[in-house]
């Protein structure tokens, strides 16, 4: 059965999950408001088919160029069918050698940013009485790793103010999907990655630290996920009547979500009676 033919704002779309994912859709004759900060690196995607797409600049941590850019759409399209919330960027480093001015940008991009659109965005949605929302979060929102700690932050909060949305905003006919990614081949940790590891490192975090290093090469290098089949199976999400409210992509990501939330059940069972023994000796 043919594909309904929808409205899809993307965000982020100059490279990575962001780009592969409109050139899919659009090949696939769905209609792409494909956005970045520059709109120069997105233009391409209106000239190629200017028919059902609209490249335009847009800047999440920006309120003005949110609304700018979502009257743009609305002027085009007359609706917005599906947010895909994909922009942001990673800060990699130490907890202790990393500035506040660092953490806050952090936030600001990968938090708050995605509020922002998601909130303009909403009334869309709600008077259209249907809409999905695509949260690009990552296997680090639900696994904290060494030398991420601020990107694993900023995707913790994503995941649990998305879950909390899918909530309030389910009577409406509005459907919220976080999307989380493991190792794929873009060019996210060459171009999204905050890198500042250049610091000066202390003895004890050296090894720690050259180990990541390896590891993040070696990711780099080897990454196994293939992006367009990711824009596939979100494409399929939108189309599902009933789509997850989590969905892990690619073996690594599944692979890595599944132990640590095994972990966690079997810490929370070893702790159990500990837990529990703080009620009141009359509770219910």
């Amino acid at each position: 059965m043919a594909s309904l033919t929808r409205v899809y704002l993307i965000t982020g779309c100059s490279s990575g999950f962001g780009s592969s994912l409109a050139q899919y859709l659009l090949e696939k004759g769905q209609i792409v408001i494909a956005t970045a900060r520059n709109q120069s690196t997105v233009a391409h995607f209106q000239e190629k088919y200017p028919d059902t797409a609209l490249s335009l600049s847009l800047d999440i941590t920006n309120q003005d160029s949110v609304n700018k850019a979502i009257q743009s759409a609305l002027n085009k399209f007359q609706k917005v069918d599906v947010l895909v919330n994909n922009a942001g960027n990673a800060i990699y480093g130490l907890v202790e050698f990393t500035s506040e001015s660092e953490i806050r940008a952090q936030m600001e991009t990968n938090f708050f940013g995605t509020v922002r659109i998601t909130q303009a965005i909403l009334p869309i949605m709600r008077k259209q009485n249907s809409g999905h929302i695509i949260q690009f979060s990552s296997v680090s929102g639900q696994n904290g790793s060494q030398c991420l700690p601020f990107y694993c932050a900023s995707k913790f909060a994503l995941e649990g103010f998305s879950e909390s949305l899918s909530r309030e905003v389910i009577g409406f006919n509005v459907r919220v999907t976080i999307i989380e990614p493991g190792a794929f081949k873009t060019d996210m940790m060459n171009k999204s990655f905050v890198h500042i590891e250049n610091k000066i490192v202390p003895e004890p975090y050296k090894t720690q630290v050259e180990k990541i290093n390896q590891r993040m090469d070696f990711i780099r290098d080897h990454a196994p996920g293939d992006p367009m089949k990711a824009a596939a199976i979100i494409h399929q999400l939108v189309e599902s009547n009933n789509p997850p409210l989590r969905l892990p992509l690619g073996g690594d990501a599944f692979q890595t979500i599944t132990s640590h939330v095994e972990q966690q059940l079997l810490e929370l069972k070893k702790w159990e009676r500990v837990s529990k023994s703080t009620n009141l000796d009359n509770a219910i």
